[in-house]
C-alpha cells in the first residue's frame, strides 16, 4: 500500500461525497457537476488552489535540483499499448500537440511539467539525459533544447526534433536538429533505420522535458512513457517493458499514480499495460484506469457496453480510484477543433449517449474531470510526502557530510613541506614495522614463524645414527622433540609440523664404510678428519635451501608490509604513491642483492673449516651423545629406540643385546629403568665407529644452533633494518633533485577519482542544503 491515503471520489454514494467535500470544499462544491459547470475563478484563486500550486512548484524544483536521484519523487506515470489511445489522452492533458506517426514519437519519455503560475501560455523543450548509449546509468543531466515558444503551433516540431537528438545521442550534436524541419527528420530517420550500422537507437531512456506555463492550466506532472509493442524484435518489447516496469514499479512505486489507457474496443484482459500495472501495484492502491474510444463500440455492442458500465460502476476489475472515461479527437477532429470546442462535444456525447447518459458517476467522464482528480491525488501525495522527504534530506546530508569528512584533504598550498611530511610518517611506519614497536607487530610476527620454520628445516638435516649393526632391527620412536616448532611462535591452528626432507638414517656398518672410505695414510687406530668432515659437510651442504626459502619469504613479507604502508599513507595522491613505490622497490632490490650476498657467505662459512671455541657446549654434547650411544649399544631397548626381537636369544644376561635371527615379531618398548646401568665403558668392536658418531652430532649441535640464530639476524639487519635505515635518504634525494619544487607539486596532483568523488560529494550536500531550504517553507 502507498503511504498515502488516496480519497476515492464516486458520487454514487452519497456519504462519499460528504467526505471528499469536507476535505477539499474549497475546491468542488458537488463531485457530481462537470467541470464546466464549476466557478473555475473561485477555484484558481482560492487557498487550496494556490497550497496546490505552492506544492506542484516545490516538487518541480525538487527535480531541477536533482532530489530524484536521491530520492523517488511523486509523479504521474501514463502508460498504455500501442493504439491505445496514449498520445491523444496526453494532448488533451497538456493541450499540446504531439508527434503522431510511428517514427520517434513513440520512442522516448516524455516529461511533461503543466503549471499555472506563467501569466501567459509558454512552453520550453529540454533534454534530460540519464542514461549513456549502452543504457547504464550517469549523473542527470538537464539540457535547455528549444527557445521560449510561445506559439503552441510550433511545439509539435520542437518536440520531434528533442527526440531526434535523444535517439542520435551521443553520436550527434543535439544542436545539430535544432534547424531541421519535419520532413528532413522523418526522412532521417527512416533511412538509418535501413542502416545496419545506423547510430540511431530504436529506443532511449532518456527524455524529452516539455514545461508549460499557462494561467488556465491545471498544476500537474506527468511521464509519457513509449507505448507496449508486441510486433518487434524480442529485445525492443523487453526494453519498452523495462522502461515501463522502472517506472512503475521498483524504489519509485510507492509515490507513484500510474494511470493506464484502456481501449474499449478490446477485451480489458488482453491489455499488457493492465498486467504490468496489476504486476507492480497488486492491490490497485495507485492505479486509475482511463477507458478510451467508447465510440468505437457500435449500438449493437450491448454486451461490451454492458461490461464496460460495470467497469466504470466498480462491479469489475476494481481499483481503488476507479475508471474515467473520456473520447479523444481524431485526426481530423484535432485539425479542426479547438481544445474547447472538443471538450464541449465530448460533453455532450457522455450526457446523450446510453449507457454513459444513465450513469449516476457523472464525474468519471471527460478529460477535465481527469485531470483535476488526478491533480488533487498528486498534490496530496506531495503534501503526504513532505515529512518523510524532510528526515531523508536530513539523513543524507548527514550520511555525504561523513563521507566527504572520511576523504583525504584536498592538496596542501606547500607542497614542499606536505611531501616532507607525509615522507616522514612514512618512514617512521616502516621502522615500527621491522622493529615490531608498538602495535605494528603483524610483519614481525610473519617473520618469526619463517624463522621457526627453517630452524626445524635445519634440524631435519641431521643424522639419525643407530649405534646398531643393522639398523632395521630398531625404530626411533621419535622422542626427541626438542627442536620441534614453539608453541609461543607458531600457535594454533598454524602449529601443524613442516614438511621438510627426512633425516639421513645411518648405523654403524654406514658408518664404518665413511671412515675405510676416507682413510688413506693413517696410523692404526686413528679415525681420519675428513671423515667427520665429509658426515657434517652432508649435513650442512643441505642449508643453502631452506635458508633461500626463508629469506624469500622474509623478503615478500616485507614488500607486502611496505605496499599496504604506502597504499595507506599516499592513497590521496596516486602520482606520489607510485614514485614512492617505485623508489621503495629500487631500494629493497638494492637491499636484498646485498643481504643474499652475505647470506650466501655465512652459508659457507658453515661447510668449512669445521671450527667452534665453544669447547664446553662441545664437550657437554658429545658427553650425551657418546652415553646415549653406548646405553642403547649395551641395552636391549632404551627410551630412545624400540627393539624389535626375532627369537631369544641363546645365552644372555638381563638387557644385553644379541644377535637375533631375521623373524618378524611384535615391537616392544622397553624403560631403561627396567635394566641395570653399566657402570664402566668396555671396550666395543665400533669403538671408532660411536665415537664418531658422537662428534658428528655434538658438532652439528653446535653449528646449527649458531646457525639458527644468526641467520634470522643477518636477515633482520641486512635487509629489514637497512632498508628502514635507508629509505629516508634515497626518497628525500629522489623527489628532491632538479626541479623539486615543480616535480612535487605534479607529484601532489590528487587522485582524478578522490577529486571526483569529493565534487560529487560537494554537489550534492550542496543540493540538499537547497532542497532542505525549499522543504522549509512546508
Amino acid at each position: 500500500m502507498s503511504r498515502f491515503n488516496f480519497r476515492r471520489k464516486n458520487s454514487r454514494r452519497k456519504e462519499d461525497s460528504s467526505i471528499d467535500n469536507s476535505s477539499s470544499a474549497s475546491i468542488v462544491d458537488d463531485e457530481n457537476t462537470a467541470v464546466g459547470d464549476r466557478d473555475i475563478g473561485t477555484i484558481k484563486d482560492s487557498d487550496y488552489a494556490r497550497k496546490c500550486r505552492e506544492l506542484m512548484q516545490l516538487n518541480k524544483k525538487l527535480r531541477d535540483l536533482g532530489a530524484e536521484e536521491m530520492f523517488p519523487l511523486p509523479c504521474v506515470t501514463v502508460i498504455g499499448g500501442q493504439s491505445a489511445g496514449k498520445s491523444s489522452l496526453v494532448e488533451a492533458v497538456s493541450g499540446i500537440n504531439v508527434p503522431r506517426d510511428s517514427g520517434t514519437c513513440t520512442r522516448c519519455p516524455m516529461e511533461c511539467e503543466m503549471s499555472s503560475s506563467g501569466t501567459s501560455w509558454s512552453c520550453t523543450v529540454s533534454l534530460r539525459i540519464k542514461y549513456d548509449e549502452n543504457g547504464a546509468p550517469i549523473e542527470s543531466k538537464k539540457h535547455i533544447f528549444s527557445p521560449l515558444i510561445t506559439n503552441p503551433s510550433e511545439v509539435e516540431l520542437w518536440i520531434r526534433r528533442a527526440q531526434a537528438a535523444i535517439l542520435y545521442h551521443p553520436h550527434r550534436p543535439a544542436d545539430e536538429f535544432k534547424t531541421k524541419g519535419e520532413d528532413e527528420l522523418r526522412e532521417m530517420v527512416r533511412q538509418d533505420a535501413k542502416r545496419p550500422q545506423s547510430k540511431m537507437l530504436k529506443f532511449s531512456k532518456n527524455m524529452v522535458v516539455v514545461e508549460l506555463q499557462d494561467p488556465e492550466l491545471t498544476d500537474l506532472f506527468f511521464y509519457d512513457l513509449p507505448g507496449l509493442i508486441q510486433n518487434e524484435e524480442e529485445d525492443i518489447i523487453n526494453l519498452v517493458r523495462n522502461l515501463v516496469v522502472d517506472h512503475i514499479g521498483g524504489d519509485q512505486s510507492e509515490n507513484n499514480i500510474i494511470l493506464i489507457t484502456i481501449p474499449m474496443s478490446d477485451d480489458i484482459e488482453n491489455q499488457q499495460a493492465v498486467k504490468l500495472a496489476r504486476e507492480c501495484d497488486p492491490e490497485g492502491a495507485r492505479t486509475i484506469g482511463v477507458l478510451t474510444k467508447p465510440d468505437s463500440l457500435g449500438e449493437g455492442a450491448i454486451g461490451q457496453r454492458k461490461k464496460w458500465k460495470d467497469v466504470l460502476e466498480d462491479r469489475e476489475h476494481k481499483l481503488l480510484h476507479g475508471y474515467y472515461c473520456v473520447r479523444l479527437p481524431d485526426d481530423a477532429q484535432r485539425a479542426q477543433l479547438s481544445r474547447t470546442d472538443f471538450q464541449q462535444i465530448a460533453q455532450e456525447y457522455f450526457d446523450t449517449r446510453t449507457p454513459w447518459s444513465q450513469m449516476s458517476v457523472r464525474n468519471r467522464f471527460g478529460v477535465p474531470n481527469l485531470v483535476s482528480d488526478v491533480s488533487k491525488l498528486l498534490v496530496e501525495l506531495i503534501e503526504t510526502n513532505l515529512p518523510r522527504l524532510k528526515a531523508e534530506v536530513d539523513r543524507l546530508l548527514t550520511q555525504n557530510q561523513e563521507e566527504l569528512h572520511r576523504l583525504p584533504s584536498p592538496p596542501t598550498s606547500e607542497p614542499i613541506a606536505e611531501v616532507s611530511q607525509m615522507v616522514n610518517t612514512f618512514c617512521a611506519a616502516v621502522k615500527e614495522l621491522v622493529l615490531g614497536d608498538g602495535l605494528k607487530k603483524t610483519l614481525v610476527q610473519k617473520d618469526r614463524k619463517e624463522y621457526a620454520k627453517l630452524k626445524q628445516r635445519i634440524w631435519a638435516t641431521s643424522y639419525d645414527f643407530r649405534p646398531f649393526v643393522n639398523h632395521k632391527d630398531y625404530e626411533d620412536p621419535k622422542l626427541d622433540n626438542e627442536e620441534s616448532l614453539d608453541s609461543k611462535v607458531t600457535p594454533s591452528p598454524e602449529r601443524a609440523l613442516i614438511s621438510c626432507k627426512a633425516r639421513p638414517l645411518l648405523d654403524l656398518l654406514d658408518v664404518r664404510q665413511v671412515i675405510v672410505d676416507s682413510t688413506g695414510f693413517e696410523l692404526p687406530g686413528h679415525v681420519p678428519f675428513e671423515a667427520t668432515k665429509k658426515l657434517v659437510r652432508g649435513a650442512t651442504d643441505e642449508w643453502r635451501g631452506p635458508t633461500v626459502e626463508c629469506f624469500n619469504a622474509v623478503h615478500t613479507n616485507l614488500w607486502e608490509a611496505l605496499e599496504m604502508t604506502i597504499s595507506t599513507t599516499f592513497k590521496q595522491y596516486s602520482r606520489l604513491e607510485k614514485a614512492i613505490s617505485s623508489i621503495v622497490r629500487r631500494e629493497l632490490d638494492s637491499r636484498k642483492d646485498d643481504a643474499f650476498t652475505k647470506l650466501e657467505q655465512k652459508v659457507k662459512h658453515e661447510t668449512n673449516p669445521l671450527y667452534t671455541q665453544n669447547y664446553h657446549y662441545f664437550s657437554s654434547e658429545k658427553t650425551k651423545w657418546d652415553k646415549r650411544y653406548r646405553t642403547a649399544r649395551n641395552y636391549a631397548a632404551t627410551r630412545y629406540w624400540i627393539y624389535r626381537p626375532r627369537e631369544a636369544p641363546a645365552h644372555s644376561f638381563p638387557g644385553h643385546v644379541a644377535v637375533a635371527p631375521h623373524s618378524s615379531s611384535t615391537q616392544t618398548a622397553i624403560n631403561i629403568s627396567d635394566s641395570p646401568r653399566v657402570q664402566e665403558v668396555v671396550w666395543d668392536e665400533y669403538e671408532d665407529e660411536l665415537n664418531l658418531m658422537a662428534n658428528v652430532q655434538a658438532y652439528f649441535k653446535v653449528a646449527y644452533k649458531r646457525f639458527i640464530d644468526d641467520t634470522p639476524l643477518l636477515i633482520e639487519h641486512e635487509l629489514n633494518q637497512a632498508l628502514a635505515h635507508k629509505l629516508p635518504f634515497v626518497i628525500f634525494e629522489d623527489l628532491l633533485s632538479g626541479d623539486k619544487s615543480q616535480r612535487i607539486k605534479d607529484l601532489l596532483a590528487e587522485d582524478p577519482s578522490i577529486a571526483k568523488h569529493r565534487r560529487m560529494l560537494q554537489d550534492k550536500i550542496e543540493k540538499l542544503n537547497d532542497i532542505k531550504e525549499r522543504l522549509a517553507d512546508f
